[in-house]
């Protein structure tokens, strides 16, 4: 997608950025993430990990998977704060899919990836909104039987839609880390798949698919600045950019937040209040605007 660039004070164009709608979450589930991460800390004496290395190879294919439903979603400039902020700024909608949230690539990803056997017994996730969602509608839509380990403070509607989606719900823990540990209890006992909604190479791959969709959408990309919570999304969207594109940027919000103009700073703010979690780029005329 070709976007015409406006010029700066020095008569030079501006630069390119990226932002990202990628989750439609309320405000209090921010807020849950953050007690859940602390209640995780002693996590992997009670769950053990496994890592395996993620390739671009495994994005690529992956978006050749799950392409057969997930299809592109748009990212648009918004003329308006690319005015108020002197950078050209771009929305990806992620929360265009059926979802409302980047979660369901993975979630499809890695349920086509299972054996046709482990297809038939199913898999289970400890999650208290969009991985579950994810997991559960795209469960549904391949004939997989999904199980979920909610905590109690989860929301409501996500417990609802997920049941509407034919999961099998358990609700179990006052936080995520006693949910996790119970999935992983019954998936032993009952021979489930555990699929991680981050620390998984399906799901990895899955989320980086977003990245090859960006850089088909928008050209000249100076940085691209993803939301991090367990860090699957911005490790997908990572491996895919600097692979293609090593020039751009890739970071988190904490590493960008004291480089971003204020008037993206006052933009993730007003976004937050009405319950978006945007993914944003920067461009690198904004990074030197504070330096």
């Amino acid at each position: 997608m070709s976007e015409k660039k406006g010029n700066n004070s020095n008569g030079r164009s501006s630069e390119t950025t990226v932002i990202e709608d990628v989750l439609a979450v309320p405000s209090q589930r921010n807020t849950q993430s953050l007690s859940d991460a602390s209640s995780t800390s002693n996590l992997e004496e009670v769950v053990p990990y496994e890592y395996e290395n993620v390739f671009f190879e495994d994005i690529s294919r992956a978006k050749y998977k799950i392409s057969d439903v997930i299809k592109a979603t748009p990212c648009r400039q918004s003329l308006k704060l690319s005015h108020l902020t002197g950078v050209d700024l771009f929305f990806k909608k992620e929360y265009m899919l059926e979802t409302g949230s980047f979660k369901e690539r993975g979630a499809r990803n890695a349920l086509k990836a299972l054996s046709k056997s482990q297809k038939k017994v199913g898999v289970i996730a400890a999650s208290a909104g969009n991985h579950a969602l994810g997991l559960a509608y795209h469960g549904k839509l391949l004939g997989i039987p999904v199980t979920l380990v909610m905590p109690t403070r989860a929301p409501l509607t996500k417990v609802e839609n997920c049941r509407m989606y034919d999961a099998n719900v358990i609700i179990h823990g006052d936080h995520f880390g006693e949910a996790m540990s119970k999935a992983h209890e019954l998936a032993k006992e009952r021979g489930l798949k555990y699929i991680n909604g981050y620390n998984d190479k399906e799901i990895i791959a899955g989320q980086g698919t977003c990245a090859l969709e960006i850089l088909e959408q928008v050209e000249d990309i100076d940085a691209i600045i993803v939301p991090v919570g367990g860090g699957g999304l911005i490790a997908g969207i990572a491996i895919a950019i600097k692979t293609l594109r090593p020039e751009i940027q890739v970071k988190s919000h904490t590493q960008t937040y004291t480089f971003i103009p204020l008037g993206c700073i006052l933009l993730l703010s007003a976004v937050v209040a009405k319950n978006i979690f945007p993914l944003v780029g920067c461009s690198k005329k904004s990074l030197q605007w504070r330096a």
